[in-house]
């Protein structure tokens, strides 16, 4: 079981100028990644970068929600540069003006989107040296395995308590097991006495299957059956590799079911107790998952 939370950052002093590093994670129900570059990391041939990181990122963690943060402080002046193609941009200009008057439409140009247009714009920069891919990519190893380690204790923490709620959950299913049999004779007794004073003879024939059609439906053995084999498969889910979090999101499903049906159809005031003590549990359990992978 691995968590979805964790943050990091790393920094590193070069002739060139700081190179920073931060990586954050948070809960989702997808894997969801961003990463945020400097231009003039990309004006200097290191664009590939961030697919280099994603693909880590994808071999590392399945599910949250990944934000990347790089930024490089050059030494000295910045030599970014900005070039724009005046005469490009009054021809665009020109031809939307155009096109709009011949449609009959008033145009409605904002100097945005004028620069927005290829070719309008070029942002360059003129710094010969810059870090490495590899040098990108050692540190960004050590970042997201400094997250990973976070999210590994993480769900350790959270299997810890998802493990003794799940423990709680069979002792009350225990504990209801135990009291059903004395139970069913109990009701057993009183729904034969009561149809016994409407319907006279005790051995009557239609005394037996009222009582019997009637104790047939208030019996919750077979829901407690399904209940331990729900419980019994999550606590088998979270003790697994595999990703527990939606897996276990539908196993929950099934015990909360279970467990609202046993709630309906009890009459004993210590077995609804117990079952509210299940269901507390469940929502319990549903909240620790919704941070899991």
């Amino acid at each position: 079981m691995v968590g979805m939370t964790g943050f990091s950052s790393i920094s590193k002093d070069t002739k060139l100028g700081r190179i920073s590093m931060s990586l954050r994670s948070l809960n989702s129900r997808f894997l969801e990644i961003k990463i945020n570059m400097p231009s003039n990391l990309i004006a200097g041939g290191l664009g590939d970068f961030e697919k280099v990181a994603r693909d880590m990122i994808k071999s590392n963690i399945r599910r949250g929600k990944i934000d990347v943060f790089i930024d490089f402080s050059i030494k000295g002046q910045d030599s970014t540069t900005v070039e724009l193609n005046e005469e490009l941009a009054k021809l665009y200009f020109s031809s939307i003006k155009n096109l709009s008057l011949s449609l009959g439409l008033l145009p409605d140009i904002e100097i945005k989107d004028i620069i927005a247009l290829p070719g309008v714009m070029k942002v360059s920069n003129t710094q010969k040296n810059y870090p490495t891919l590899g040098e990108l990519k050692k540190m960004f190893s050590k970042l997201l395995n400094d997250v990973v380690k976070q999210r590994v204790e993480e769900g350790k923490r959270i299997k810890e308590d998802v493990d003794k709620l799940v423990s709680e959950i069979l002792a009350n299913v225990d504990e209801i097991s135990s009291k059903v049999d004395v139970l069913n004779s109990e009701i057993e007794k009183k729904v034969f006495d009561r149809v016994s004073r409407y319907l006279g003879d005790p051995k009557n024939l239609e005394i037996g299957i009222s009582t019997i059609s009637f104790l047939m439906k208030i019996d919750i053995n077979e829901e407690l059956v399904r209940l331990r084999m729900h419980t019994e498969s999550l606590k088998a889910l979270i003790n697994s590799d595999d990703e527990v979090g939606k897996k276990g999101e539908f196993i929950l499903q099934e015990m909360m079911r279970e467990s609202n049906t046993i709630a309906a159809k009890s009459f004993s005031y210590d077995i609804s107790n117990l079952v509210v003590g299940i269901k507390t549990n469940i929502e319990k359990i549903r909240e620790h998952l919704q941070n899991v992978e």
